[in-house]
C-alpha cells in the first residue's frame, strides 16, 4: 500500500474529486450535474487524501455568510462533501481532513465552521454543536381548508417561468434571509446551479414550478404519477420564502389548490411556521420526523458571541476550553472578551456553536452534560437570554 499524501486538488482532477464524493455518499455523479456545480466548487478550499494515485478521501468548504439573531451576518465556512472510502476508514483520514479544513477557515478569517451531517454521531467530537433542527411534515390535501376569516391575497400570486425566475426570487431571497437565523448568502454561481438542478426530474417528481408574490414565493415538485384521476400524487415544497405574512398565506393557499394532490410533503416547513394556525383544521399538518440541520463550530468564540442579539439585557461569564469570556448581551446587541473571572457556565466548543442560532435552550443542554451552570438556580436567566426571536432554519444544502 502507497504512503498516504493529503493536499488541495488540481483543476484536471475535478472528476476524480465528484466520484471519490459520490461514492462516498452511494450515487454515482451525472455529467450534467457536475458540470453545473463546477462554479460553485473552491477546489483551494479543498483537501484530498490519496493512497498513490488514488483519492480516499475528500473534504472542503464554501465561502458563505451566515446570519445569527438580530440580522448581522458571519462569515462562514460552509464544510462540505466529507468522504472516506470504506477502504481506508480507521486510518485517521477524517480527522486530518477536517483539521486543514479548519485552519483554512481560521486562516481566512472566518470565525464560523458550519455543516448539515449525514450521520449525526460523527461531528460533536470536532466541536459541531446542533443549532437548528429539520422537520419532515406533511400536509393532508383534503383537510387543508383555510380558516374563513384569513386573507388568502386573491390575485397576488402567479406563475413564473424558469427563465425569468431567477433574478425574481434572488432579489426576494435576499430579503428573507437576514429575518431567519441559520440562512446563508447564495452567490450568482449557486443561483444558477440551484436553476439547473430544478429543470430536471428528481426522485420520481417532475422539473419545478415557480409562485411568484410580491413578498414571496414558491418552488415545488410533483410526483410524477397518474392515477386516473385519484388525488393520490404528492407535491413536494421543495422552497417557500415569505417576507410577509400575506405573502405565506397566499402562496399555501395557491399550493393547496393546485389539482390531483393527495398530500403536500416538504422538509422546509420551519418549527415555527405559522401554517397550522391558518387551516380550519391544524392537525391537518403534521410533523413525521424532528432532526438535526445546521451544526456549528464557533472558531473565534468571542466573534461569534458578539456577532447576534439576545433576549433579555444580562451578561454571564462563558468558560470554553480553558478560556473565559465576558458577554454582556441585550436585543440591542452584544460585546464579549476575555477575562479571567470566575466562569457562570462552562461549555465546550460545539455547545456554544448549539447556542449561537437561538434556538436551543441551555438548560436542555444542561441536562444532556453539554455545559454545566456553576450556579443551578441561573438556568432560567440563560435560557431567556439566548432563546432567539423565531426559530433558526436553513432552506439552503451545502
Amino acid at each position: 500500500m502507497a504512503e498516504l499524501t493529503i493536499r488541495a486538488p488540481r483543476d484536471d482532477e475535478a472528476e476524480a474529486v465528484f466520484a471519490a464524493d459520490a461514492r462516498g455518499f452511494g450515487f454515482h455523479v451525472e455529467p450534467d450535474d457536475m458540470r453545473r456545480r463546477l462554479s460553485l466548487m473552491e477546489w483551494e478550499r479543498f483537501r484530498i487524501a490519496l493512497d498513490g494515485e488514488e483519492i480516499v478521501g475528500v473534504a472542503g468548504a464554501y465561502s458563505l455568510q451566515m446570519t445569527v439573531p438580530g440580522g448581522a451576518v458571519l462569515p462562514t465556512g460552509g464544510v462540505t462533501w466529507i468522504a472516506v472510502a470504506p477502504t481506508h476508514r480507521r486510518r485517521g483520514i477524517l480527522t486530518e481532513l477536517l483539521e486543514l479544513v479548519h485552519v483554512d477557515i481560521a486562516e481566512r478569517g472566518e470565525p464560523l465552521a458550519a455543516l448539515s451531517s449525514s450521520e449525526g454521531g460523527i461531528y460533536e467530537r470536532f466541536g459541531y454543536g446542533i443549532a437548528s433542527r429539520v422537520r419532515s411534515a406533511r400536509l393532508d390535501h383534503s383537510r387543508a381548508a383555510f380558516r374563513r376569516d384569513v386573507d388568502v391575497g386573491a390575485g397576488s400570486v402567479r406563475f413564473v417561468d424558469d427563465a425569468n425566475a431567477q433574478p425574481l426570487i434572488a432579489d426576494i431571497y435576499e430579503r428573507y434571509r437576514t429575518t431567519r437565523p441559520g440562512e446563508v448568502t447564495r452567490s450568482a454561481d449557486w443561483w444558477r446551479a440551484l436553476e439547473g438542478g430544478r429543470r430536471g426530474p428528481a426522485g420520481g417528481f417532475s422539473p419545478v414550478w415557480y409562485l411568484l408574490h410580491a413578498d414571496g414565493y414558491a418552488v415545488y415538485r410533483i410526483e410524477s404519477r397518474w392515477d386516473n384521476g385519484h388525488k393520490k400524487r404528492a407535491l413536494d415544497v421543495v422552497e417557500l420564502v415569505a417576507v410577509t405574512a400575506a405573502a405565506h398565506a397566499a402562496l399555501w393557499h395557491t399550493l393547496v389548490n393546485v389539482d390531483l394532490v393527495g398530500q403536500i410533503t416538504s422538509e422546509m416547513i420551519p418549527l415555527d411556521d405559522p401554517l397550522p394556525m391558518v387551516l380550519a383544521d391544524p392537525r391537518a399538518l403534521r410533523t413525521d420526523e424532528i432532526t438535526d440541520g445546521t451544526w456549528l463550530r464557533p472558531a473565534d468564540i468571542a466573534a461569534c458571541l458578539r456577532a447576534r442579539t439576545y433576549g433579555t439585557d444580562d451578561g454571564f461569564v462563558i468558560e470554553v476550553e480553558g478560556s473565559r469570556y465576558r458577554l454582556e448581551g441585550s436585543p440591542a446587541g452584544a460585546m464579549c472578551s476575555k477575562v479571567r473571572s470566575r466562569a457562570d457556565i462552562v461549555a465546550d466548543r460545539a455547545a456554544v456553536g448549539a447556542l449561537l442560532l437561538g434556538g436551543i435552550r441551555a438548560s436542555h443542554l444542561a441536562a444532556g452534560k453539554r455545559l454545566e451552570f456553576r450556579t443551578p438556580a441561573i438556568a432560567g436567566r440563560v435560557d431567556r437570554f439566548f432563546l432567539g426571536d423565531v426559530e433558526p432554519h436553513s432552506q439552503t444544502h451545502f
